[in-house]
């Protein structure tokens, strides 16, 4: 059983942070940009991943169920990758170039500054 805990802990995860994400989307959707919100649900996914990576680094089961299940779940590459092409099909080649680059920038910023903050918690 013991085996299991990890696989199952990540499928849990994804399912709870993949349930947040699609929370988020639908409950900010009439107030903004779907592109502004999966920017700011990926931006803290990184952050709070680097958080978790940082501060359960001793417990493994615990730190996968959070990082790459609920983490993993939280954010979305496929969802960054349509708002992309979408502005870029819409001639708003400014606007896709800065999206994918703000993601990709602050993305490590925030997974960065989350490990830092994770490893003063775990201190």
């Amino acid at each position: 059983m013991k085996k299991l805990a990890e696989p199952l802990g990540v499928g849990c995860g994804c399912m709870l942070g993949a349930l947040v994400r699609y929370t988020c989307v639908s409950f900010l959707a009439s107030f903004l940009l779907a592109e502004i919100i999966i920017l700011v649900v990926n931006l803290s996914g990184c952050f709070l991943f680097g958080i978790f990576k940082a501060a359960f680094s001793t417990n493994k089961v615990r730190q996968k169920f959070l990082t790459t299940g609920f983490c993993g779940g939280l954010t979305t590459f496929s969802t960054l990758m349509l708002g992309s092409t979408t502005l870029f099909l819409q001639q708003r080649i400014f606007w896709g170039g800065a999206y994918l680059v703000l993601t990709l920038l602050l993305g490590i910023c925030a997974v960065y500054f989350g490990k830092k903050l994770g490893q003063i918690k775990r201190s």
